[in-house]
């Protein structure tokens, strides 16, 4: 990655100043992140609610619970083994659903971030 020393400047109105700002600070970016990642085809989401990272938390501990089991029973544990590959799976779609950034609309129209 380069370098960031070249400022932009553009107008826009107090609306969009406002929509920006509130977009930005539900993401937990600055507007300049936010922007950087708008202008790479990314669709920042919203921080999840405390909850989801509770809940995660819990997929966690299950996981390595059954990574104990699968460890210490050897072959007898197929189905501990199975469901956890399964709750793995699960955790990162959750991550993915919850956390990452989206494609943004590749269409090239000036949408509203949050109408």
């Amino acid at each position: 990655m380069g370098t960031r020393n070249i400022q932009i400047k553009c107008q826009v109105t107090p609306d969009e100043a406002d929509k920006l700002k509130n977009h930005a600070s539900q993401c937990g970016l600055t507007k300049s992140a936010l922007i950087r990642m708008l202008i790479q085809g990314k669709r920042p989401k919203p921080l999840p609610p405390i909850q989801v990272w509770q809940f995660m938390d819990t997929l966690y501990d299950l996981h390595g619970d059954l990574r104990k089991i699968v460890e210490t029973r050897g072959e007898d544990a197929a189905f501990a083994r199975e469901t956890q590959g399964e709750l793995e799976l699960l955790i990162l779609r959750l991550q993915a659903v919850f956390t990452l950034p989206g494609k943004a609309a590749s269409h090239g129209s000036d949408q509203d971030m949050g109408d």
